[in-house]
């Protein structure tokens, strides 16, 4: 079960009232009703598009589809995506061997 559409709202609210799907749309590139459509449920995005959306809500691909961030309240919510920006930080920080 994925829970990518709320947690898109989700994710989109909580950037702040005034981010709207335009918005969203615009900072990955694509039409406002495609976002539109991912984020009401009938369709998901490309490989390519979620990872996009990874990358500005700054989280993981796996807390987007597979963590219901519906369960969480405001506070958590901000603590658990704080957590994901630090991880995704070290990642690209860390040198590979």
């Amino acid at each position: 079960m994925t829970f990518l559409s709320t947690n898109l709202r989700i994710l989109r609210r909580y950037k702040g009232l005034t981010v709207s799907q335009q918005m969203v749309a615009d900072a990955i590139g694509v039409k406002r009703s495609a976002y539109n459509g991912w984020e009401s449920g009938p369709h998901e995005p490309s490989a390519d598009n979620l990872v996009k959306l990874a990358v500005y809500h700054q989280t993981s691909l796996d807390r987007m589809l597979r963590d219901d961030l519906a369960k969480l309240g405001e506070f958590d919510l901000g603590v658990v995506l704080r957590q994901d920006r630090v991880l995704l930080k070290n990642l690209i920080t860390t040198p590979t061997i």
